[in-house]
């Protein structure tokens, strides 16, 4: 089932889309000025409810429930530190502590959970068919050997390394425009980009995807 842009309440939640979408999240974890959960969900453009829609779908793997913890824990630990260094207002620090960590929770209390039922329901519904694939007409063997060449002559080389600058780049560039935001792996390198290449161009080089 498509969903238009932008609307995550029509989104099937896949294993793909799924971890595409932690990814994201993960990515605008490590900036610390985004300070708590719910501002990554934001710029990934879904809400508490699909996190805990994922919580419940995918229990039994391993790898996004690990995800989604080290994410947790990695805004829990950033509340606490800017609390304590007086970053933060303490009634606010303590709220999200206490909200979403669990602290000073009486024992054996467990917060309800958010009524996902709608999440389910769109899920549960069957994949649309597949379309079928429009036939690509052949073309003559000489335009086919003039559009293997790199667009900037047979010369033309891949680039050396990629710098180490990727997250740092990663991140504003998904700041500036988090409607296209680039998920790893990708590599940014220095420089103008090749014509011949797929690259996203920004600002004093550009990116690449890591299977290049």
């Amino acid at each position: 089932m498509a969903a238009p842009d932008g609307n995550t309440n029509a989104v099937k939640w896949t294993l793909e889309r799924t971890m595409e979408t932690l990814r994201q999240i993960e990515n605008f974890s490590y900036s610390p000025d985004c300070t708590y959960l719910g501002h990554a969900l934001s710029l990934a453009n879904v809400y508490d409810d699909v996190w805990a829609y994922w919580r419940r779908k995918w229990r039994g793997n391993a790898e996004i429930i690990h995800l989604m913890r080290v994410i947790q824990q990695r805004f829990e630990a950033r509340i606490v530190d800017k609390t304590m260094n007086g970053k933060c207002p303490v009634q606010f620090g303590m709220f999200m502590l206490r909200h979403h960590y669990g602290w000073n929770r009486e024992p054996g209390v467990v917060p309800a959970e958010p009524d996902v039922s709608h999440l389910a329901q769109i899920d549960a519904q069957p994949d649309p068919p597949p379309q079928p694939v429009a036939e690509v007409p052949a073309r003559p063997a000489e335009e086919e050997a003039a559009a293997t060449l790199p667009a900037d002559g047979p010369a033309a080389t891949k680039p050396a390394k990629a710098q180490n600058v990727t997250r740092e780049k990663l991140f504003r560039y998904n700041q500036l425009h988090p409607d296209k935001a680039l998920v790893p792996p990708i590599a940014y390198f220095d420089g103008k980009a090749p014509a011949y290449l797929p690259a996203i161009v920004f600002e004093d080089g550009y990116f690449l995807r890591a299977e290049f």
